[in-house]
């Protein structure tokens, strides 16, 4: 057992002094800056920000947006510097922000640029949700437009008359003048849709730079300084001095990436990134070996090493979903 941990302790000081290592592991941690730092698309998300800037309307808008028949959820909030941030942060699909005067250049009839969208590149479903917020405004504009115009239309207003436009004009956007359907409920199987499992990309990073990082050290063993070890050795030894190089070699990359993963947001805890990755040093040293096993032409090696990575990619990340059939 000792000679198996000086082997261990040997190999691991041996890949400290290589440069190819160290490569990695500022490739590694740029890579997980640049992802922990990119906001995914949530296709869950249907949370709207918005800010009515103490608008006389607030209340009215507010009900509007609240028994529309929509799947987003509209959440009011103080300040447009609060509508700013959520979007940012992916918090909120978009937001949507009254401006100032917003009374004021209704009283005028202006209705251009009163609203302004908050919205980020990532977002999916912006254009649904303007088409909601234009939907709950419509009984204020059309409100608007009838009293607006009454004289244009009669010559001359009239309370009375007025009176009864405009509870017609309410029952018209309260129900179904228009159009109304019979629902004929259709018996169906019923779906239940699982949430899928989050692919924490951060951890694949890692995981991919543990498995490269062994992959790479197989390409390479055989050289001077290890095949003379290994030719003194007896046939389980040989095996044993494999594997305890292989997993050193995944050792110190795997050590970087467990710290940088749990100052993270996407860490899932000591305990379990500990776990996980203490599985994937021990599992995956024992897979690279047979899988080094193979080959005996360094080229065909690493072209079926590259092959892996872009295999590992396909399925770790759910890249394959977006690939057209």
């Amino acid at each position: 057992m000792e000679k198996r941990i000086v082997w261990y302790q040997l190999f691991l000081k041996q890949n400290i002094k290589k440069p190819t290592t160290w490569i990695m592991f500022v490739l590694m941690l740029g890579l997980l800056w640049i992802v922990a730092n990119i906001h995914i698309p949530d296709g869950t998300n249907h949370t709207i920000m918005v800010c009515y800037q103490d608008s006389s309307y607030e209340k009215e808008i507010e009900n509007l947006l609240k028994n529309s028949k929509t799947e987003f959820e509209f959440v009011s909030v103080e300040n447009a510097d609060e509508v700013y941030s959520a979007v940012e942060k992916g918090r909120a699909e978009c937001g949507f922000v009254l401006s100032e005067d917003f009374d004021r250049q209704i009283e005028k009839g202006k209705w251009k640029e009163i609203v302004f969208c908050y919205t980020s590149p990532f977002g999916t479903k912006t254009e649904v949700a303007k088409e909601n917020f234009f939907a709950a405004m419509f009984p204020i504009y059309s409100k608007w437009l009838l009293t607006t115009t009454e004289g244009d239309i009669y010559k001359k207003t009239n309370a009375g008359r007025m009176e009864e436009l405009l509870e017609k004009h309410d029952a018209f956007l309260g129900g179904e003048l228009m159009l109304s359907f019979e629902e004929i409920r259709v018996d169906g199987t019923e779906v239940v849709e699982e949430k899928a499992n989050s692919i924490y990309p951060l951890q694949g990073l890692v995981e991919l730079f543990v498995l490269l990082a062994m992959l790479l050290a197989a390409g390479g063993y055989g050289q001077k300084e290890t095949a003379q070890i290994e030719s003194a050795l007896l046939i389980k030894e040989k095996i044993q001095f494999r594997y305890i190089y292989l997993l050193a070699s995944g050792t110190l990359t795997a050590v970087i990436g467990f710290v940088a993963i749990l100052f993270t947001t996407d860490s899932r805890g000591v305990l379990i990134e500990f776990i996980s990755i203490l599985g994937l040093l021990v599992v995956g040293a024992f897979g690279v070996m047979i899988f080094s096993k193979l080959f005996k032409n360094r080229l065909t090696y690493l072209s079926w090493v590259a092959t892996f990575v872009f295999g590992f990619l396909l399925l770790r990340f759910g890249v394959a979903g977006y690939i057209t059939h």
